[in-house]
Formats: structure tokens, C-alpha cells, sequence
């Protein structure tokens, strides 16, 4: 059976264990998975799962929700531990800054008394909803309409001032100086208290309020004054402007009736809810002016963070131990069955005319090439040897020279046995590679070799482990025999993409008996084959009818010796050839 049949994807051997590289390319490939996919959970972790905790000494109750600075997200939680015999708030979020900035908004809204202004803004506006009336009243006038508004947001401002609690209920204060923009917002509520349009005193009255909370979100006196001192000036200030209020209500009904008077404080009891509502929220002025808490140290909470690095590591090793063992799979069992095993053949079997050899490096194909000659040789035949890799210089290795060879037989159409020169011993010859240099015409690479097969007993075709597809396009349909420069059990890689690509199954070869590139060992190598191997009639000898015996001297093979017309009409074609290229390379004389 040929090479080429070989090649064929039928004939297959039991898979080989394991070998001990794919455990270890298994094993780094699980462990650089798990790396990966750790890291991949370390940079992509939820951020709905608690990772980080801060912790803050602690006294008194848990925080509620008032005391938290937003409302709390998915994974964000505060808690009360005992921590040894301390009391401790342990706050947790996804991500560390965010749980340092909760723990330190939370510590700060309970020294500011978050907790307690929450409950006397609520008694304030519980007595604001018991001093409303069911049954409706009588048509006020403009002015009276004007005044309720104003009574309505002085008493808010004493409400507020009176139920304020501790720690802002220190000593009794003068009422600071407001700024400039403070002062022409309370200058446009005198301005809209005279005016037709009710509306437009609703809207002061609403600006001026929010002018006012900046003010003192500040920090009023200044920043860095107490709560107590803080507390004590924004009630100063509160009974100040409800006394102002109160004032321009009392002059807008001074030319009213008595009973348009006592509309005015009725009917301001109802708009304290509604205006309290449509004001900045009570007392949070106070509290954003407070002096924000120092930012606790957040650490990783180290069950979260093991169950989510070993998640994505064991998710990580799975995925690419099975991407591993995928790819191992279709190595061995994808597009390579055909070289399931390494066809076991003789290279002194006298089987096809034409050997393909290729091998690791150019040494070993060279090696290659004289054991196949040794056994041909011994047989009396003569070797054709083709260097067709660019890389191998085969004419340097056996000791040759670097003449035109295969690229000048395949693109300038020259004859191959005009090329063939003497391999150095009798009957070994070589055609050298030539210069590839103008492109490698692989196509016609089969007509050149059966030019050459009745002249020689054996054909060497040396090739590179790179060569390319067109040499089996080439060589399609003629019996061959490939070898591989080396004695393997299971051919590498490089053997098996070639046999992918050129179709022709490749048997390894023991090259002991030839340990170097030496034309005196392959001299020794077919000493000791030709006993034995049965000699055979050299292929297309022709007897020439002489009418006398006559004696001839022996010639030294020194030359190509040819015995036929027909090799010696190629080599008249091959001279008549150069001549007419010098002739048209010669300088035209005058």
C-alpha cells in the first residue's frame, strides 16, 4: 500500500493514554481559569451584595431611618454589635466609600438630633391640623385674604421655634443680621403684601423661606459655633421675622372691619399645613450646618469576598479545563484521523519509484536521503536525489555544486537531465533546488519527475515540513512513498499539518546507520546493504551491436553517463538552448 492510501482517513488505532504534556497544559490551563476568573469577579463584583464594613462606637438605640443620610439601597444595611463589651454600628454596602460615607452620614444625623427634630416638626404640624376648621367661612376681603397668609407664616415661625429641641435649645440670642439676598426677599413679601394678585405673596413668602435655609445650612453665627449656639440664633431669628410677619398683617387690616380682623386669623389656621409643605423642610438647616463626622476606615467582610472569588475561580477552572479538553479532543480526534498512527514500512522494499522525504530540520532530511539512496544503490540502481526545499542546500551538505536545478527546470522549461549533476559516488546524482528567487511553478513538478523516472531506479523528492499544498496537487495519481525524518512512534505536529496538506501519509524512519552527511558513509552504508539485498538489471540499459569486440578503457565517474538517444537528445536541446541565450545576451558590436 502507497503513502497516498495510507493517507486515507479509514484506517485508525486505539487513542493513546494521556501523555503527561496534556495533563500539564490541562492543569495550567485550569489554574490560568481560575486566575482569570477571579480576577473577572473581583472587577465585576454585584453591587447589590454587601463586600465592605465600617464600624463606629455606638450608644443608645439603632438608627432610624431619619438618622440615614438617603434612603438605603440593595445591599446597604446598618446594624448594632456587640463587639468585646462595646456597642458598635456596623455599617455594610458593596463598595467601601459608599460604606464610609453612610457610616459617617448616619453618626452625623444623630449628633444633630436628627431623630428629635423629626418628632417636634411632627407635634408642630399635628397642632397645626387640630386648629383647622370644618364649617367654611364668610368672603374675606383682599386685604384680610393678604393678612392670612402672613399670620399664617408668622405662627409657623413661632411653632417651629418653640418646639425646637435639644441639642439646639440653648441660651436666648439676639437675631443675627441677614445678607443681601435675604433682605430683598423679605423687601419683596412687603412689596407683594400690597399687591391685587394673592398669588403673588404666596410665592414670596415661599422664596424668601428658601433664601433663608441656605442661609443657615451655612453654619449662622458661623461654622464652627455649637448646636446649642446654632439652635439659639435660628430661634432669635424665627421670632424676629414672625414679629415682621405679623406687623404687615396688622397694617393691611387696620381699615377693616373687626369681623374682616378676626376672618384673617381664621382663616390662617388652615394654609399653616399647606405652607409648611410647599417650605423647605423644618429644622434641615440646622442640621446640614452641623460639622460633618470624621470618615471611619471601611474593611473587607472576608466571607463575602471568599465566597466570591471562589465562585469565579471554580467558574473560571471549569470553563477553561473544558475549553482545554475540547481543544485536545479535536486535535487528536478533529481533522487529523487519518494520522491516528505511523505506517510502519520498509525503505529497502522495492515498492513505488518516487520517495517523498521531509523531516525537523535539514540535517535529517539529508540523513534521510542517503539511507533511501544506500538501499537503492545496493540494489545496483541508480538515485535521482531532488532538492525541493528552499532551505535545505542540499549541494553544500553532499559537497556539490550550486548550479541551476528544480526551480529552473519548472519555470524556464529546462531538462532535468541538462540540470542533473554527479551526487559524488556511482550512481548518485542530484538536481539541485536552483534559484527561487522568480516563484516556484509546483504544477508542473510530475511532468519533470516522469521526464526523469525512466533514467533512474529510485527518485528522492526532499522536501521542507513547510512545503506547500500544489507539490500534492502536483504529484496526484503516482504510487510514492513518504518518510519522516525521524524515529518517532506518533508523528509531530509539523508532520501532521504536512500530510494534511499534501494528502500522503508519512512513515518515521531509523537514520542510526547514517549519524552523519557524509558521502563515505553512505559508501559504507551500501557496502554492507548489498549483501543483502538481490541485485537487479539497471533500469533502460541499451546494449549497443558492435561488429568487434573491441577493449575499452574505464572511465573515473566523474560525469553523468548517459546510455540512450534520448538522454542525449535532451542534452543537445539543453546546449543549443544556452547558445542561443548567449547569443541574445551578447552586446551588439559596430
Amino acid at each position: 500500500m502507497s503513502a497516498t492510501e495510507d493517507a486515507t482517513p479509514q484506517s485508525r488505532m486505539p487513542t493513546d493514554p494521556v501523555p503527561a504534556a496534556a495533563l500539564a497544559t490541562l492543569a495550567l490551563a485550569v489554574l490560568t481559569g481560575a486566575v482569570i476568573g477571579a480576577t473577572f469577579a473581583l472587577v465585576s463584583a454585584p453591587r447589590t451584595q454587601p463586600l465592605f464594613e465600617a464600624r463606629l462606637p455606638w450608644t443608645a438605640d439603632a438608627p432610624s431611618a431619619a438618622e440615614w443620610p438617603r434612603e438605603a439601597r440593595p445591599g446597604e444595611s446598618a446594624a448594632l454589635q456587640t463587639i468585646g463589651t462595646r456597642l458598635t454600628l456596623v455599617v455594610r454596602a458593596p463598595r467601601a466609600p459608599v460604606a464610609r460615607e453612610l457610616a459617617a452620614g448616619i453618626a452625623g444625623r444623630r449628633e444633630a438630633g436628627v431623630s428629635a427634630l423629626a418628632g417636634a416638626r411632627a407635634q408642630a404640624r399635628a397642632r397645626w391640623i387640630s386648629r383647622q376648621r370644618s364649617e367654611p367661612l364668610p368672603d374675606l376681603s383682599p386685604a384680610a385674604e393678604r393678612a392670612s397668609q402672613l399670620l399664617a407664616a408668622a405662627q409657623r415661625d413661632r411653632d417651629l421655634a418653640a418646639f425646637l429641641p435639644a441639642p439646639y435649645a440653648g441660651a436666648a440670642a439676639r437675631a443675627p443680621e441677614p445678607p443681601a439676598n435675604v433682605r430683598s426677599r423679605l423687601e419683596a413679601i412687603a412689596n407683594a403684601s400690597t399687591d391685587a394678585e394673592v398669588t403673588m405673596l404666596a410665592r414670596a413668602l415661599q422664596s424668601a423661606a428658601t433664601e433663608e435655609a441656605s442661609w443657615f445650612a451655612a453654619g449662622v453665627p458661623s461654622p464652627q459655633a455649637s448646636a446649642a449656639v446654632r439652635g439659639a440664633t435660628w430661634r432669635a431669628w424665627q421670632l424676629a421675622r414672625a414679629d415682621s410677619l405679623g406687623a404687615m398683617a396688622a397694617r393691611l387690616t387696620a381699615q377693616e372691619t373687626p369681623l374682616q380682623r378676626s376672618l384673617a386669623v381664621s382663616a390662617s389656621a388652615p394654609l399653616l399645613a399647606r405652607l409648611d409643605a410647599s417650605s423647605p423642610s423644618a429644622y434641615d438647616e440646622l442640621v446640614l450646618a452641623a460639622e460633618p463626622s470624621p470618615l471611619p476606615v471601611a474593611v473587607p467582610l472576608p466571607d463575602a469576598w471568599l465566597r466570591l472569588l471562589g465562585m469565579g475561580a471554580l467558574l473560571g477552572a471549569i470553563g477553561a479545563g473544558l475549553a482545554a479538553s475540547l481543544g485536545m479532543l479535536l486535535r487528536t480526534t478533529g481533522p487529523r484521523p487519518l494520522l491516528a498512527f505511523t505506517p510502519v514500512r520498509d525503505p529497502g522494499a522495492q515498492g513505488p519509484w518516487l520517495h517523498l522525504v521531509a523531516g525537523p530540520n535539514a540535517t535529517a532530511v539529508a540523513r534521510a536521503t542517503l539511507e533511501l539512496a544506500a538501499h537503492a544503490l545496493a540494489r545496483g540502481e541508480r538515485v535521482l536525489v531532488v532538492d525541493g526545499g528552499a532551505k535545505l542546500a542540499l549541494h553544500e551538505r553532499f559537497g556539490r555544486e550550486a548550479r541551476w536545478g528544480l526551480m529552473e527546470c519548472l519555470l524556464a522549461d529546462m531538462p532535468v537531465l541538462g540540470l542533473v549533476q554527479y551526487g559524488g559516488r556511482p550512481g548518485f546524482y542530484l538536481l539541485a533546488h536552483g534559484n527561487s528567487a522568480r516563484g516556484e511553478g509546483w504544477a508542473s513538478l510530475g511532468q519533470r519527475l516522469d521526464d526523469a523516472k525512466p533514467h533512474f531506479g529510485r527518485i528522492v523528492l526532499a522536501l521542507d515540513s513547510s512545503a506547500p499544498r500544489a507539490i500534492g496537487d502536483a504529484l496526484l495519481g503516482r504510487p510514492l512513498e513518504g518518510w519522516w525524518a525521524e524515529a518517532v512512534d506518533r508523528l509531530p505536529k509539523a508532520a501532521v499539518e504536512l500530510t494534511a496538506r499534501l494528502g500522503i501519509a508519512f512513515s518515521a524512519m531509523d537514520l542510526d546507520a547514517i549519524d552523519e552527511v557524509q558521502l563515505e558513509l553512505l559508501g559504507a552504508r551500501v557496502e554492507a546493504l548489498r549483501g543483502h539485498q538481490p541485485a537487479s538489471v539497471p533500469a533502460a540499459t541499451v546494449v549497443m551491436p558492435t561488429a568487434e569486440p573491441r577493449r575499452i578503457a574505464a572511465l573515473p565517474p566523474q560525469g553523468v553517463v548517459l546510455d540512450c538517444d534520448l538522454q542525449v537528445q535532451q542534452r543537445l536541446r539543453f546546449l543549443a538552448w544556452m547558445r542561443r541565450v548567449q547569443s541574445e545576451n551578447r552586446p551588439a558590436t559596430v
